[in-house]
């Protein structure tokens, strides 16, 4: 029995850290691109800005670059600012980000861009260069600080109406809603920004929108679909889910990611964009789900899209968005996604659903993590971060820096620990060892 745990630890974190630079091979991970040696540690300022060149992100002299990014949320929630500036100030928060991280998706709400009032100084204590600011003010300001820090910034449209996401019933689901969000709303908001940070080089990216998923209100049923063939599979459906009193709609999310993308470009031309996956459909409730699932048996469309509610992007060489040498496609993870976490059947759905993007353009895996101080979370986090290091083309975002809780989350009450979170409560230090795992020290 070792003697000296501080020994022990030091040897497990170089042990790690090791493991995840030679990215070993796995016989039952087949990896079906080639990628190239990445460098993520660089003054950005001299690299952007970045482009897309087959399924890499490379900068501005052809290498490629890797996004090693975490999420900084609450802007897009009812406080309308990033969480932790009640506890640590924003340049230290940046500071600590960039220690391990080289990008922050930042999210924000369409709500918060014309939202007048300032921002409530609860959630300012140790930010008082805020108080007096509105939110898209205090938005900038993070930008900024961010960027004098080096670490490069996408921006994430994460909903329309402020709240955390996410839930059917949100008016959220989609890009656009029916309580004072057009579509065109939508198009013009990502117009703006695209111009507001245009003279910040290192606001890189654009994540068009957060989850895009079906909504179920009341009997009103919005699926999305991505091409001809989902929309055929879905609409199939519509006569049975009629038949239970829903008045169903299909709504085109590709076509208003390639009109959103062409209007961002427009703008600024620099930018790269990150297009999302969909859900299937609504899951609506159990027994409306169970009864469609019987129901495509009955039609012999049983295939795992037709009901597999988990975030998936589509074949993009068949179904992209252009240009090609601006777009990223994205996906999310969690370990609440998959009904199984054996090893095999983890790999093969998670090739399904969004590692396949990579035999034809960049993949930012935008949204993944988990407590790992539960078992089943640490399983999945056991499972996907292996299959992470073997891609170095990869780009990601974990969720989330916050050390606490946002001021609105369901369920949860301000200030309160984030388990998903990597700083501690305090926000001033990282409290466990997730980012070694990915190499990122």
């Amino acid at each position: 029995m070792c003697q000296n745990p501080i020994a022990v630890k030091i040897f497990l974190m170089f042990f790690w850290s090791l493991v995840a630079c030679l990215q070993i091979p796995d016989p039952d991970d087949p990896i079906t691109t080639n990628p190239p040696e990445v460098y993520s540690r660089a003054n950005w300022i001299d690299k952007v800005p970045l482009s897309v060149q087959g399924n890499n992100i490379v900068d501005k002299f052809g290498i490629p670059v890797r996004l090693q990014c975490v999420q900084w949320a609450g802007a897009h929630m009812r406080g309308f600012v990033v969480s932790g500036l009640d506890r640590n100030s924003m340049a230290n928060i940046s500071q600590l980000i960039a220690q391990k991280f080289n990008c922050v998706r930042l999210s924000y709400s369409t709500e918060m861009i014309t939202r007048n009032q300032t921002i409530d100084p609860i959630y300012l204590t140790k930010e008082p260069s805020l108080l007096g600011k509105t939110p898209l003010e205090a938005y900038q300001m993070v930008v900024k600080s961010l960027t004098e820090h080096n670490v490069m910034v996408v921006l994430d449209n994460h909903v329309s109406v402020a709240a955390f996401c996410c839930s059917e019933k949100d008016h959220n689901g989609l890009w656009f809603n029916d309580v004072g969000y057009t579509e065109e709303m939508w198009f013009q908001q990502w117009e703006f920004m695209a111009s507001l940070f245009k003279e910040n080089p290192l606001v890189v990216m654009a994540d068009l929108r957060n989850e895009v998923r079906g909504s179920a209100i009341d009997k009103k049923l919005d699926a999305v679909y991505w091409d001809d063939e989902r929309k055929q599979m879905q609409e199939s459906i519509f006569p049975f889910l009629r038949l239970l009193g829903y008045q169903p709609k299909n709504h085109n999310w590709r076509q208003a990611a390639q009109t959103a993308t062409e209007r961002i470009l427009q703008v600024n031309p620099n930018l790269l964009v990150s297009v999302g996956g969909i859900y299937d459909l609504p899951t609506l409730n159990p027994l409306v789900y169970t009864a469609t699932i019987l129901y495509l048996k009955a039609l012999n469309l049983n295939d795992t899209r037709a009901h597999n509610f988990a975030d998936s992007v589509p074949d993009v060489k068949k179904y992209g968005i252009s240009p090609s040498n601006r777009v990223v496609y994205s996906c999310h993870d969690y370990h609440f996604l998959h009904l199984s976490l054996d090893k095999k059947a983890y790999q093969k759905e998670a090739r399904e659903r969004f590692f396949h993007v990579l035999d034809t353009a960049p993949l930012f895996l935008g949204e993944f993590n988990g407590d790992i101080t539960a078992p089943r979370d640490k399983q999945w986090w056991d499972l996907i971060v292996p299959m992470i290091n073997r891609r170095t083309n990869l780009h990601f975002s974990l969720w989330t820096i916050d050390g606490t809780q946002s001021p609105d989350r369901p369920g949860h009450k301000f200030g309160d620990e984030e388990s998903y979170g990597l700083l501690d409560p305090s926000w001033h230090f990282y409290k466990n060892n997730q980012t070694l795992d990915l190499g990122l020290n």
